[in-house]
């Protein structure tokens, strides 16, 4: 016999039904040269009786609403980039004809650290490293050791 985790009501061996949810959470805050935040949830395995394991999986199944959500922020922020870049593209356009060349150079000079920073964060998404891996050297191979 088993507990349910949630309702905590005695539930036979055959009725159980296993699912992993979060059991725990834990954060801290850490002071040292790069400060940082963590906060961890914490999942297990744990015993339901049926009631309770239907209940979750009703919660669990995905509805159109947060779809729709999606699409629509997705479908805003695209407009919202086009927007921004029209508008400096229009805006040099505008400066250049003017003969403004300052408000060029800041306009060309804030598309390209923007545009480099966005590069870099996708160059850095893509490739995960982890800091605290310590990077050890293989051994130097000797000359004399070697078949030819």
């Amino acid at each position: 016999m088993e507990r349910c985790h949630l309702c905590r009501r005695w539930i036979n061996e055959q009725e159980v039904c296993r699912r992993l949810l979060p059991v725990s959470q834990s954060h801290g805050v850490m002071l040292s040269a790069v400060p940082g935040v963590s906060f961890f949830v914490h999942k297990a395995l744990v015993s339901l009786c049926p009631a309770c394991d239907a209940a979750i999986a009703a919660q669990q199944r995905p509805g159109l609403g947060g779809w729709l959500i999606l699409c629509v922020l997705g479908i805003l922020t695209l407009a919202l980039v086009e927007w921004l870049c029209a508008a400096i593209v229009d805006g040099i356009w505008v400066a250049w004809h003017e003969g403004d060349y300052k408000v060029v150079a800041f306009l060309l000079g804030l598309a390209g650290v923007s545009g480099a920073r966005l590069a870099r964060r996708v160059r850095a998404s893509r490739v995960r490293v982890n800091p605290a891996v310590e990077v050890v050297e293989a051994p130097p191979r000797h000359k004399g050791s070697g078949s030819r």
